[in-house]
């Protein structure tokens, strides 16, 4: 392995993602694979001026980013509580993610595991926001390291909604939500996901495989397993 490379697991909020990229992570290191976890960026000044700055490089360099300031939020989100400033920190930490990101993978020969980033954002700005797929496509072109893997952690919306009530984390944006609407955010991100994924299918990058999660951990280990065979790296 000559090149950096950045895996991405994505899915539904509950569908395992945080508990699949340990375990990703532990089968990486027992291959003593050069490989490290996307934990919170503990940043001086000098890295905190770096990011704003390639933050307006990028979209300097790349105007079409500016849609995403521009697009009005979905109608069927337009009254759930919080929605406009959960949507505007989104927008920006899209941007900050694909920075942070490439900062982070300057160190050759290595792996970096994201399991709420990039790809993950963009479509849940697909749900929430008036933004079409080759959109968000595009939006995947520009801030998507060259070698991208992306992992779907695959679930029922009904299963990942059990399991992300049972976590009790809080988050107002989601604890505010009507049961009708969370039910509808997770439905409609799952086949945001389907829909985006299928579509990318053909392309070179970024790489795409799926995971199971629809049964317990010690079937998540396997499938996860499983998986890690099948790298090249």
């Amino acid at each position: 392995m000559r090149t950096s490379h950045y895996i991405e697991l994505v899915g539904l909020p509950g569908s395992g993602k945080t508990e699949a990229a340990k375990i990703l992570l532990a089968e990486l290191q027992t291959k003593r694979i050069g490989v490290q976890m996307r934990n919170p960026l503990n940043a001086n000044l000098y890295v905190k001026t770096y990011i704003v700055l390639k933050m307006l490089w990028l979209l300097c360099k790349h105007p079409s980013l500016i849609r995403l300031w521009l697009s009005p939020i979905a109608d069927e989100y337009t009254k759930t509580p919080h929605i406009r400033s959960v949507v505007r920190n989104m927008r920006y930490r899209l941007i900050a993610e694909s920075v942070i990101v490439s900062y982070k993978m300057r160190k050759k020969d290595t792996i970096f595991i994201n399991d709420e980033g990039i790809f993950g954002r963009v479509v849940a700005l697909l749900t929430l926001l008036q933004i079409n797929y080759e959109y968000a496509e595009r939006l995947l072109s520009i801030l998507l390291p060259q070698e991208t893997q992306i992992i779907q952690i695959v679930t029922s919306p009904e299963n990942a909604l059990k399991r992300e009530r049972a976590r009790h984390i809080e988050l107002p944006f989601f604890n505010d939500m009507e049961d009708s609407v969370k039910s509808m955010f997770f439905v409609g991100g799952a086949q945001q996901y389907q829909q985006l994924l299928a579509r990318l299918s053909d392309c070179p990058v970024p790489n795409i495989s799926y995971v199971n999660n629809n049964g317990g951990r010690r079937i998540l280990v396997e499938n996860v397993r499983q998986f890690v065979k099948t790298l090249n790296f």
